[in-house]
């Protein structure tokens, strides 16, 4: 199990793990500090009671992603969600932030 308090930013990539990550307290954010990306885990990730997916916005087709790539996504803690650049979103507008094989959150 890999586990960590903070991960921002250059998280672009993949993690590969036999048992998964665990983000117990702190916050996981894929990308590049103020800019999107995507982050891809094998072994499925979880987030405790403090654990926060940290996502950046930049527009209407551009978001932060994280893809479990095997094993489950359990959100036990927050979603943080950053607009860059000033970008305000119309009302309905909708990201997939995260798939995983058991389905996606938008």
């Amino acid at each position: 199990m890999l586990s960590f308090a903070n991960m921002h930013g250059g998280c672009n990539g993949s993690i590969v793990t036999k048992t998964g990550v665990l983000v117990a307290s702190g916050t996981l954010t894929p990308g590049a500090v103020g800019g999107v990306g995507t982050l891809r885990i094998s072994g499925g990730a979880g987030f405790g009671g403090t654990g926060v997916l940290g996502i950046d916005v930049a527009s209407p087709t551009s978001a932060d992603r994280l893809i479990i790539v095997t094993g489950n996504l359990v959100l036990g803690g927050g979603l943080a969600v950053n607009f860059l650049d000033n970008y305000v979103p119309d009302f309905w507008t909708s990201w997939t932030i995260s798939t995983s094989e058991k389905g996606s959150i938008s």
